[in-house]
């Protein structure tokens, strides 16, 4: 009885050692391209190019990111939480400037996640940003 029990105590601790592991998310990885990541297929050409584009002159000009990625599904995780763990994990921005922006969209899922850092602040508020997407975006979901 008192293998069974220690049996027990080794296989819950380990399940704790290994439990942060099993907890990570598992983002998509970063297209040669950059600025656009588009694994959902749902951007025309012309919008991809616009954004290569549009990407490049604000790297240019002041090493901000502006990065927009789609996806299928989630997977059941959550919108909020992948975003900033793909933002973080992909580097976006400037690490000393945190001046990035991802624009996230779970097609299937029908929503989408912007994290915008707080070096961009300056440049386009959070609440002009919500206003934007609330105005142009929100009607195609």
């Amino acid at each position: 009885m008192k293998r069974f029990i220690l049996l027990i105590i080794s296989l819950c601790l380990m399940g704790c050692l290994f439990a942060p592991c099993a907890l990570a998310i598992d983002v998509v990885e970063p297209t040669k391209d950059g600025y656009v990541a588009d694994y959902a297929n749902i951007l025309s050409d012309d919008t991809e190019e616009m954004i290569l584009e549009k990407g490049a002159q604000a790297d240019s000009y002041n090493g901000s990111q502006i990065v927009v990625v789609t996806i299928n599904y989630l997977g059941g995780e959550d919108i909020q939480e992948y975003a900033y763990t793909l933002y973080n994990e992909w580097g976006i921005g400037d690490a000393d400037k945190d001046n990035g922006l991802l624009l996230l969209i779970s097609s299937g899922d029908q929503s989408y996640w912007v994290v915008l850092g707080k070096g961009v602040d300056d440049v386009i508020s959070t609440e002009s940003l919500s206003s934007l997407f609330y105005d142009y975006f929100d009607s195609e979901f």
